[in-house]
């Protein structure tokens, strides 16, 4: 037999395993080792670029690189692959070898939204030459595929959407978040409360619906975060409980737990959240921004205006039709099959074998 095919998968981001890259680097590399014996079978032999920290992360069936100054500054020391997978379109490693294969995962195109044009244009540009050096690239909706054709110039590089895994929190184990009181019916929202997260219509929502709670995770060292407690503080809106960096158990009970899940986000390249919360068959009320209609389908509830009147009636009158409606709860967690890991490492072991042939 000839000798496998080294490929390496830049895993980066785990030295940040909470955030959303963090995450999915982790679970295409959980889903990965679930399917080793199909990798070895088409003659595949794993490397994962990861943070020292993370070395054996995944068990001894594959080999580690470790993170380091010199194979990011000096790519040359990155030779002996046949293929590298760019997990996302940030990272600052590359081949060192030119005639290996780059597969490059684009998320999304956030950064138009920068109010310094020069820093736009610089990464941009980076991206750009990551491209020029794609042998296939692959984003995770046609939202931000469209995105891509946009702003940057494919170069009739063969593009595809693998949307991105997401993991089924109805099945995953709970912990309860302390500060709530496990009888209680309430709201969710998660996400990294940045001003794209459009959280401040919440407030102004909630406060039409003083009999319900809305409970907000995550993390609350941005500015806006800041701000966001400002006005619940001052405005004294208090049907808001606030958490802060809860853990992956926590925000399985949360989803599991709440009434409904609000997410009137303005920029996503996908929206993991909208599809674990239809994985718990909870409904989702989010806007029509981006990727989010693309994601949720015809199964999710839209906010067309983030007027407060307007947003408190479509919830309380969906939340009514809605409740304890089986079939459309299944029908959640039907729509939300769609998007799991397995379908989307299956794919990139048969794009890997595909470019290797």
């Amino acid at each position: 037999m000839n000798k496998p095919k080294k490929i390496l998968i830049d895993l980066g981001k785990l030295k940040n395993r909470y955030s959303g890259l963090g995450e999915v680097s982790y679970n295409f590399g959980k889903v990965l080792t679930d399917n080793i014996s199909l990798f070895h079978k088409e003659n595949m032999e794993a490397y994962f670029l990861v943070p020292k920290s993370h070395v054996g992360i995944f068990g001894d069936e594959f080999k580690y690189v470790s993170l380091n100054f010199f194979r990011r500054h000096f790519p040359f020391l990155n030779y002996k692959y046949h293929l590298w997978y760019a997990i996302h379109q940030d990272s600052g490693y590359l081949p060192g070898n030119s005639t290996a294969k780059y597969v490059l995962t684009i998320h999304d195109l956030n950064i138009i939204l920068k109010a310094n044009k020069k820093k736009v244009a610089i990464r941009l540009m980076s991206l750009q030459k990551k491209i020029n050096r794609a042998s296939y690239i692959t984003t995770i909706s046609n939202f931000t595929k469209s995105e891509v054709q946009n702003y940057l110039d494919l170069k009739k590089i063969p593009t595809e959407v693998v949307y991105s895994g997401v993991i089924n929190t109805q099945n995953s184990e709970a912990e309860k978040p302390t500060g709530i009181d496990k009888e209680e019916k309430f709201f969710f929202h998660i996400s990294t409360l940045m001003p794209k997260k459009n959280v401040m219509v919440l407030l102004d929502m909630m406060k039409l619906i003083p009999d319900k709670k809305l409970v907000i995770a995550g993390s609350w060292e941005s500015n806006y975060a800041k701000k966001i407690i400002q006005r619940i503080r001052h405005e004294k809106i208090s049907n808001i409980i606030t958490l802060s960096k809860i853990n992956n158990k926590q925000k399985a009970w949360l989803f599991q737990n709440c009434d409904a899940f609000f997410f009137p986000s303005l920029q996503e390249g996908f929206g993991l959240p909208v599809i674990e919360a239809m994985y718990c068959g909870k409904p989702v009320f989010t806007s029509t921004c981006t990727s989010l209609p693309e994601i949720g389908g015809d199964k999710a509830f839209y906010w067309r205006t983030f007027e407060p009147e307007y947003m408190k009636n479509m919830v309380t009158e969906k939340i009514q039709s809605t409740k304890d409606d089986r079939d459309f709860a299944n029908t959640l967690k039907q729509h939300a099959q769609h998007f799991t890991w397995q379908k989307n490492v299956t794919r990139y072991i048969a794009l890997f074998k595909e470019l290797l042939s």
